[in-house]
């Protein structure tokens, strides 16, 4: 019995060190981000929508997307970069939730997680003011505090429904 326990205590640590690490390797990305120029960003995100339009045509030939015109590639290669803040922020938002939950299963991690979306999203948006070419967008912000919402929002569920799942199988176990 005292092996087992020691076993789960390793694995609750390793799982603590796994979830904090990817939190801040994670923020780390974002922020390098941020850093780039708008030269730079804009041409990683013309790279990633370049081969996101060669998929799509390959497998949609006969869509709208391949006799575009130009101004309709740009509104949807913008679309593509405000998916892109929120789906970022969403990772961040999970990542910054399991983290907190592997520390305190208290009910104040979802808040501690959140606060720490929102601290990222502003130094995000703000550090882009450093970089040449880029300024704070608030529509950005926006899109990252509401990533940052969702993805907490996803995790509490998930972390909830584990629970649930959890005290099932241990009332089964106490029946028996």
């Amino acid at each position: 019995m005292e092996n087992k326990k020691r076993t789960t205590d390793v694995l609750r640590w390793a799982a603590r060190i796994f979830a904090i690490a990817a939190c801040a390797a994670f923020t780390v990305w974002i922020f390098s981000n941020s850093l780039k120029s708008a030269e730079e960003s804009s041409a990683q995100s013309g790279a990633v929508f370049g081969l996101f339009k060669k998929v799509w045509t390959a497998l949609f030939p006969s869509s709208s997307l391949a006799g575009a015109t130009q101004d309709e590639l740009n509104a949807v290669h913008d679309g593509m970069r405000n998916l892109a803040h929120f789906g970022e922020f969403c990772i961040l938002g999970g990542l910054a939730a399991l983290s907190v939950f592997s520390l305190t299963p208290k009910p104040i991690w979802q808040t501690v997680a959140f606060a720490y979306g929102v601290v990222v999203a502003v130094l995000d948006e703000t550090l882009q003011i450093f970089s040449n070419g880029r300024a704070f967008e608030w529509l950005d912000l926006l899109l990252d505090l509401g990533g940052v919402t969702v993805g907490v929002g996803v995790s509490a569920f998930v972390l909830w429904l584990f629970y649930r799942a959890h005290q099932k199988r241990k009332k089964e176990k106490e029946n028996e």
